[in-house]
Order: structure tokens, then sequence, then C-alpha cells
């Protein structure tokens, strides 16, 4: 900051130095123009009114004069003068100027002639706006009045004349320190005015970029974006408004954001857009707009409000299409009512078959010859009626192998069937069973899978093979 600062203090020195460069050089035409006619002037009046040796020097160094002094002035209109060079000439014309009226004085030996002296010290306060440039010209204005008057033969009043010299070097110090510093100040205050014209149409450019590049982003994005002034008229709509809406722009003219509200909506709306309107925003507002085509859109998104100098000038709004979700979960709501409804007739079915399965299962315990088996075929629950055929008691068959409970010839049969039972859920063999007196009754030993929450269940049910 400080090094861009110290940069910047830099170039503005550069830039006022060149200004008032500028500004000599361009006095110098009129100068030295205007001075070749005064001294073309003088070269006359010398020829008319001196006499003698003084005549003919003065009349010839006035002639040169003017002579060079054009050949300056056409220097100065024909080539294109770098502005550095500008109090260069400018102290050249000053010199030879000087040159006419210290010469004059000195031939002359007449302290009246300072005057002359004098008017060259002013003009060269109002000329020159370089220090060194002037005080040059003063110094040697000075020096020279000082030897010729310490040479003259003719004492006069060079003393009150010198006190003249000096009165006039005091003045035109003073009109060269205030030009020199109203110029400064004015190259300044165009410097600052230019800086801040400058600073004024960049921010303006990039601002006007911003914008450009912000209502860009709006017209392309996919939500909905608004802005409504305070009578409810559209300020600003995007792209995606526009398109999933359907208004035109002619359209919006007569139309304002409750035309586009759902009636059931409108209250709510207004009451939002009220506080809006008082400084107040709001997050995840559902709404539902109504398109052109009078189709419903369902909304949701975030409220705020525009100030400028603490006044409401309009809303902005961001809204997302929920139209798709809404129904997402309107059905997911109906869903879940069929769901609870079907729960509801399971529970009521599982009612109805664990009475029926309690019924079953005692019918099973007092009638049939029955065993529950593991999947390997382990007997883990047996009935009354086949403890009371096998002679055998609860604990001598339970923990057993099925297998055992039948005679040896059907034992590999009845392995098969265990087999077969898991994979199908029923099969059905005839097989003998080892009764505690021997019988000649052959069984059908039916064999179903339970599936039961912790492990799979065989249940065996034996009834007698009426065929045999």
């Amino acid at each position: 900051m400080e090094s861009r600062s110290a940069t910047s203090s830099e170039n503005d020195k550069s830039a006022i130095l060149g200004k008032l460069n500028a500004t000599v050089l361009k006095e110098l035409k009129p100068v030295s123009l205007g001075l070749a006619l005064l001294y073309l002037l003088f070269t006359i009046s010398h020829y008319i009114f001196l006499r003698g040796q003084l005549q003919l020097i003065m009349t010839l160094t006035a002639a040169v004069t003017v002579f060079l002094l054009i050949i300056i002035n056409l220097a100065l209109h024909k080539f294109d003068i770098p502005i550095r060079s500008a109090h260069p000439i400018g102290l050249l014309i000053a010199l030879i100027v000087l040159f006419n009226g210290i010469l004059h004085l000195y031939l002359a030996d007449d302290p009246l002639h300072t005057t002359n002296l004098a008017l060259i010290v002013l003009g060269s306060g109002f000329l020159f706006l370089s220090t060194i440039t002037y005080l040059i010209i003063v110094f040697m204005t000075g020096i020279s009045w000082l030897f010729v008057a310490i040479g003259s033969t003719n004492q006069g009043s060079w003393f009150h004349f010198g006190f003249f010299l000096i009165s006039s070097i005091a003045l035109s110090t003073i009109i060269h320190v205030v030009r020199k510093r109203t110029r400064i100040e004015a190259e300044k205050t165009r410097i600052s005015e230019n800086y801040q014209n400058e600073k004024s149409k960049q921010l303006i450019a990039e601002l006007q970029e911003s914008q450009s590049k912000y209502k860009d982003l709006f017209d392309n994005a996919n939500d909905l974006i608004q802005s409504v002034k305070p009578d409810g008229k559209f300020e600003y709509v995007n792209r995606a408004w526009e398109e999933l809406l359907g208004y035109t722009a002619a359209d919006r003219k007569n139309l304002t954001l409750i035309d586009i509200i759902r009636e059931d909506n409108r209250k709510k709306c207004k009451e939002i857009f009220e506080r809006v309107s008082r400084g107040e925003s709001f997050k995840n507002q559902e709404t539902v707009f109504v398109a052109k085509s009078s189709r419903e859109i369902f909304v949701e998104g975030s409220i705020s409000p525009q100030m400028k100098a603490d006044q409401f000038v309009a809303s902005r709004a961001i809204f997302r299409d929920i139209t798709t979700r809404k129904a997402a979960e309107e059905e997911l709501k109906r869903l879940h009512t069929e769901l609870k409804n079907v729960n509801e007739r399971l529970k009521e079915a599982y009612a109805d078959i664990k009475s029926e399965k309690d019924i079953l299962s005692k019918a099973i315990q007092d009638e049939e010859i029955g065993f529950i088996t593991d999947s390997a075929g382990i007997i883990t629950a047996v009935t009354d009626k086949a403890t009371q055929l096998t002679g055998k008691s609860r604990l001598e068959i339970l923990n057993k192998p099925l297998t055992e409970m039948f005679e040896d010839a059907s034992r590999a049969s009845i392995t098969e069937a265990i087999r077969l039972g898991n994979i199908k859920n029923f099969h059905s063999v005839d097989a003998v069973l080892k009764t505690e007196k021997p019988t000649d009754f052959g069984y059908i030993v039916n064999i179903m899978r339970l599936n039961s929450l912790k492990e799979k269940q065989l249940l065996v049910i034996l009834r007698i093979d009426t065929e045999l």
C-alpha cells in the first residue's frame, strides 16, 4: 500500500512538472512574438532618438534581438519542441532581453535605465514556473546591475534605483511564488479530478460488469427468481420464472404477486409481504403458484427485503419448484395409510391364525401320533398318543433321532424323508413304528417344515395306513 502511494506521488509530481513546462512552452510563442515586435519598435526608436556610438550599437543590438526572437518563434511553431526544453528556451529569451537591458544601462551610464531590468525581473516572475530558472535570471540581473553600478562614473541616483530594483525583485518573487503555487494547486485539483473520474468510470464499468454477470447468472438459474415492488407489481423475473409460469412481459404489466398465488394461499402471502416490507426475512416458505395455463406449481424458497435509505423498495425471492416432491410426499402418505391398514388386517389375521394354531396344536396333542424335530431330525416335542404307543416316556424320546422311533427296515426311508421335508416343505413316506407291543400296522409318515423365527423345525404326523 505504501509503495503504491509513493509511486502515485512520484507520478503526480512528474505530471505536475510536465504540465508546468507545457504551460510555459505554450506561453513562449506569444511572448517571443510580442518581444520581437517590441524590440522592432526599440530598433526604430533607438535609431531615431539615440545619437553617436550608442545609436549604432543599440540599434544593431535591438535588430539582432528581433532576428533571434523571430527565429525562436518560428522554431516553436514549426518544430515539436519537448516540454522539458520550455524553461531553457525561456531562459535564453530572458538572457537575450537582459543583455539588451544591461548593455543599454552600461553604455548610457544612467541609473534611470534600471527600469528596463526591473521590467525583465517582473516579466520573469510572471513567465517562469521553474524556481531555478527564475532565480538564475534574478541573480544574473542583480549581479549585472551591481557591476555596472560599481563601474559607473556617474554616481547619480544608483542607490535609489538599486532599492527600486530590489523592490522589483521582491514583488516579482511574490508573483512567481503565488503563480507557481496556484498552477500547482490547479494541476493537483485536475489530477485529483481526473483520478476520481477514472475511478468512477472504473467503478461504473465494474458495477455494470457485475450487474451483467449477476443478471446472466439469475437469467440462467434453474430456480425461480423474482423482485416485487411495494405495489405488488413485478420489477424483475428470471427466465426460469417466465418459462415455468408462462407469463410474458406484456402479461406482467397488469399482473400482481397476488394474481399468481393460489386462492387458499393468498391471505398468508399478503401477511408475509407486509412483514417483508417492514424489514423481515423468511426462509423455507411454501406456497402455490398458478401458471398462465392454470397449472398449479408448488414452490419453496426464501424472501428478503431490498432497502434504500431505510425505505422498502422491493422484495427479493428465490423459489424452487417442488411440485414433483409434493406429489411424491402425497403418494408416500397414501402408501403409508395403505400399509397401516394392511398392518391392521395382518394383526387381525395373525390373531385368527394363532387361535386356529392353538386349536390345531391341542387336537394334535390329544389325538395324533406326532413328533416335532429340528432340521436334523432330533426330536424336540412329542404327543401323548406317541408316548403311549411306543411305551416310552417323554424323557426317553426327547433329544433322540426320529429314526430310532421306527423299525430298522424303515430308518433309511425316514432319513430320506427328513432331508426331503427340509427341501420341499412337505413329504410323505410309509414306515413301521417301533411300538411297545408288536403290531402289523404300517403308518403313513407326513413330514412338514415349520418356519419359526429362531430355527427350522419339522412336524411329523403318523396315520395308520389303511391300505396295508
